[in-house]
């Protein structure tokens, strides 16, 4: 599980943003050490009992960032690597990011010398400080239903005087994703329409975001058949809805490798962060 690809420093640290340096190097291992196939096919193999070849490996991507296209293609294609990208629809309308890359770039930002999350001050005077401010300020907007979430992120802006979202952080517009899509290598499924964690939302808009998600994509790419569920989190309702809604197969974000007879609505991931050796990848994509 991968979410951006970097060609430019980051003034804060993100483990969701990997420069491509490291992207390169990784996919360069991957290709000559595992089996990479599509997740599409793998699902299909799953759901039939069917069995895969050794080593199998499948490279997916969250949020449908605009360096998917402009960064980590390319490097897909030197080795010729498929790779899955799961998009919340609400995106493409204007390549804005996902709401958790719009907080990261209003602490990393900030001209404020310190915020106050939840009732306690924290400096921003360095680096470090940002991101400490930014994981305080992500547990409690994480926690809370939509509502409440979008009122506290608004406040939380209104604190740090937060302008435009860092460029690096955007996302595929529509006409981008129809031009990645047209790649052999490239499926792309759903992450939702608005990101919402789905376990903070009510049954009706759990339903409701992941229907729209897939009816705009079958409408504008021609096909959605899988499904990344926000944050990773999920529910045996929200499972269920999948299922009833029409997708094959729902991944996750725990760290665990997947076996055959796994639940195809529970298929787990290796999250994938930016800063690590080769080394620590190779043993990451073991399952440890």
């Amino acid at each position: 599980m991968y979410h951006g690809v970097t060609d430019q420093p980051l003034p804060v640290y993100n483990w969701c943003h990997m420069p491509v340096r490291e992207f390169a190097e990784q996919m360069a291992f991957l290709a000559a050490t595992y089996r990479p196939l599509p997740l599409s096919e793998v699902v299909q193999r799953l759901a039939a009992g069917s069995p895969l070849p050794d080593l199998t490996a499948c490279v997916t991507f969250d949020d449908g960032f605009r360096s998917n296209l402009t960064n980590a293609l390319p490097v897909l294609k030197q080795h010729g690597i498929p790779c899955t990208v799961f998009v919340s629809t609400a995106l493409p309308d204007t390549g804005q990011p996902p709401w958790p890359e719009q907080v990261f770039s209003a602490v990393a930002h900030s001209n404020q010398l310190s915020m106050v999350v939840g009732g306690k001050t924290f400096p921003l005077a360095s680096a470090a400080d940002r991101l400490t401010a930014y994981y305080a300020l992500m547990r409690v907007l994480k926690a809370l239903p939509p509502a409440e979430r979008e009122a506290e992120q608004v406040s939380a802006f209104r604190q740090l005087g937060a302008e435009p979202a860092d460029p690096v952080f955007a996302t595929m517009t529509w006409p981008e994703l129809a031009e990645f899509a047209r790649n052999d290598l490239v499926r792309i499924g759903s992450h939702a329409h608005t990101h919402e964690i789905l376990t903070s939302c009510t049954p009706e808009r759990q339903r409701d975001e992941l229907a729209r998600s897939r009816n705009i994509l079958r409408e504008k790419l021609g096909y959605c058949d899988v499904l990344a569920y926000p944050n990773g989190d999920h529910s045996q309702d929200i499972r269920r809805i999948s299922r009833e809604l029409g997708y094959l197969a729902a991944v996750t974000t725990r760290h665990r490798l997947v076996s055959p007879g796994d639940d195809l609505f529970a298929l787990d991931r290796l999250g994938i962060g930016a800063g690590w050796p080769l080394r620590n990848f190779e043993v990451k994509i073991l399952g440890y």
